[in-house]
């Protein structure tokens, strides 16, 4: 069943994803989005850029990337207070399935940028 749905989003959201698309996204709701979602996003960024993941984790996160610069979520990202708790809980999903690939470096380059982009996580 997990692998049916997790194929679905993939075939659905994987084609949205563009490492521009991505950094445009960020751009666009880092003044509206809570620092654990950015936080969230750019930790899979960078575990996505990382040449020792796996590509089965690598395939999740471009789905989980994906759904975030998806243009047409489940909940529209212009309602306040809950426009991105869809995208956030799509992040913390495959962070869930993929936590046992991140390192101690891939996490402080997402710290590290997280900072320099927004001065607040």
């Amino acid at each position: 069943m997990y692998q049916v749905c997790f194929m679905e989003a993939y075939q659905k959201y994987s084609k949205y994803y563009t490492e521009n698309q991505f950094w445009n996204k960020l751009k666009k709701i880092g003044s509206k989005a809570s620092s654990k979602l950015l936080f969230y996003a750019l930790l899979l960024y960078y575990c996505l850029i990382d040449s020792n993941v796996d590509i089965k984790s690598k395939s999740m996160i471009i789905a989980a990337l994906g759904y975030l610069i998806f243009p047409f979520d489940a909940i529209p990202d212009f309602i306040p207070a809950l426009g991105l708790t869809d995208d956030l809980t799509a992040l913390l999903f495959v962070y869930g399935k993929v936590k046992g690939v991140l390192t101690p470096e891939i996490e402080q380059k997402a710290l590290s940028r997280a900072n320099e982009l927004f001065h607040r996580v």
